[in-house]
């Protein structure tokens, strides 16, 4: 294609489609496939246009040109694998060695835990954030392990006899393959510590607005032939109470020791979510009532009518901490350090309630009358310490 595009526009001297195909190849299949096609794309091109010791420069540019393309995608992408391609391009001139290319294969990972970074920070949720951040603690310990063994062993002197001797492409390929796969065993044990550490750094979202057009949607009348559909559906929408409420809750209890009036006015907006949705929820659920039979089912509808009034009190009662929490603002007043830590045991009793809410039964239908129980004993609990904590306040 190269070839037939150079002899086509070749009356038109400032049409250069060659150039447009190799970038497009390094780009495509990579710097080494870029590197080819533009130096034979010349070298064939020239039996037409005649050879001479231009040739040589022109194959020699045309490549250079679709390796850069393909490096230059290979290094903005942060692509192991088109890193790794290109290292195994170079190792042709014989002058890699494994010296030189581990602290390349390290650098692929510090590159992955940057790409990540900003993938993550662009409009991810909460649990993507923390899937990024597991893989990102990953590759810091990998690029970590990797450094520390090999100059161990180098210091011991078990990689003298391949540290300065040149590496062929299969080398590079194994030495990658090596590493990852030692990595990702001596690293497994460690993955509930990464996960912990995720949470850590990522916290819960507190604005959850945009899932609830999406739990309204799916109350629909529609279901009402199918009562375990519908219960589902109500379900969905009584746990996007609960996260909205638990979440509003925290954050209203953080900023009686660290005032943010963005925060507080997040929790705002969440509560007016929280009582459109429990409107909603229980307009809902009266007119399934009437089309539900005494059965299994039944119970779950009372039991549903009987527990989301519990989240909706609970995002009240967040509300009622950010307006104590505004109040000492204006007042200029501090908590001591015994009520500061007060506040921090009846937030660690929140987050441990929580916890409980959230090992129910299965979703649309409860496994026993003593699970239902337990869950609605759970949020209960959960309402009666947030009321504890707002009485704290007060």
């Amino acid at each position: 294609l190269g070839v037939a595009g150079r002899i086509a526009f070749a009356p038109l001297p400032q049409v250069k489609p060659i150039a447009a195909v190799v970038i497009l190849s390094g780009v495509a299949l990579g710097g080494e496939v870029g590197f080819l096609v533009g130096a034979v794309t010349a070298l064939v091109s020239n039996f037409y246009f005649g050879q001479g010791p231009w040739t040589p420069y022109q194959m020699f540019a045309l490549g250079l040109l679709g390796f850069l393309a393909g490096a230059g995608v290979a290094f903005s992408i942060q692509s192991s694998s088109a890193t790794i391609g290109i290292l195994q391009a170079l190792s042709v001139t014989g002058q890699l060695t494994f010296s030189a290319i581990y602290p390349i294969i390290i650098g692929i990972y510090l590159g992955d835990c940057v790409t990540t970074a900003i993938v993550c920070s662009i409009g991810a949720k909460a649990d993507a954030k923390r899937t990024g951040m597991v893989h990102i603690l990953f590759n810091l310990s990998e690029a970590v392990l990797v450094f520390a063994a090999v100059n161990i062993l180098h210091s011991a002197g078990a990689l003298d006899r391949i540290w300065a001797a040149p590496i062929t492409s299969g080398g590079i390929a194994n030495t990658h393959t090596l590493f990852n796969l030692a990595c990702a065993v001596l690293l497994l044990p460690l993955c509930g510590l990464y996960e912990k550490l995720s949470r850590i750094v990522v916290h819960d979202d507190v604005r959850h607005s945009q899932g609830v057009e999406h739990e309204l949607q799916l109350l629909d009348d529609k279901f009402f032939t199918s009562p375990e559909l519908a219960l589902s559906s109500s379900d969905e929408a009584i746990a996007t109470m609960a996260r909205l409420a638990c979440a509003g809750a925290d954050s209203a209890l953080g900023t009686l020791g660290a005032y943010d009036r963005a925060v507080i006015e997040t929790v705002q907006e969440n509560e007016q979510s929280i009582d459109m949705l429990a409107d909603a929820v229980n307009n809902y659920l009266v007119r399934l009532s009437g089309h539900m039979e005494a059965d299994d089912n039944s119970i779950l509808l009372n039991y549903y009518l009987q527990c989301f009034s519990e989240f909706e009190r609970i995002g009240d009662y967040a509300v009622n901490l950010t307006e104590s929490a505004e109040e000492l603002h204006a007042r200029g007043a501090q908590f001591s350090t015994t009520a500061r830590q007060e506040l921090a045991v009846l937030q660690d009793a929140l987050h441990e309630t929580w916890a409980m809410r959230r090992t129910p039964s299965p979703r649309g239908r409860p496994a026993s009358p003593d699970t239902s129980s337990r869950w609605r004993r759970s949020s209960m609990t959960l309402s009666r310490r947030s009321a504890r904590g707002t009485r704290a306040v007060c």
